[in-house]
């Protein structure tokens, strides 16, 4: 398997680990190669699986308010957020043009 696949896997962990719960890398098994390969070999998304560890765990998030949904699941907007801070080269635009209803790639 490719590592740069891998090493984007856990930079975006590690940063979701971060941000929402205060956690680094190592105090989850994301820093073991085979556990992230065997993730991305399942397509299982970043955020689904430290949702794994936050339910397995009851972990708290630190990074919610009063207002804030209470929830301690992480969701596609938070990996998304991720994504484009740390990978935006990976990120892909698309625009539906209104007239023709065709996707063009930006």
């Amino acid at each position: 398997m490719d590592t740069t696949a891998i090493r984007e896997y856990q930079k975006i962990a590690a940063f979701l680990l971060e941000k929402h719960f205060g956690l680094t890398l190592n105090d989850t098994n994301f820093h073991d190669d085979d556990v992230v390969m065997g993730l991305v070999g399942l397509n299982i998304p970043v955020y689904e699986a430290i949702n794994h560890l936050v339910e397995k765990y009851q972990l708290d998030r630190i990074d919610q308010n009063d207002w804030s949904p209470r929830s301690p699941l992480l969701t596609p907007s938070n990996f998304m957020v991720a994504v484009l801070e740390l990978v935006p080269e990976k990120v892909q635009l698309v625009r539906i043009d209104e007239t023709d209803e065709k996707l063009m790639q930006h």
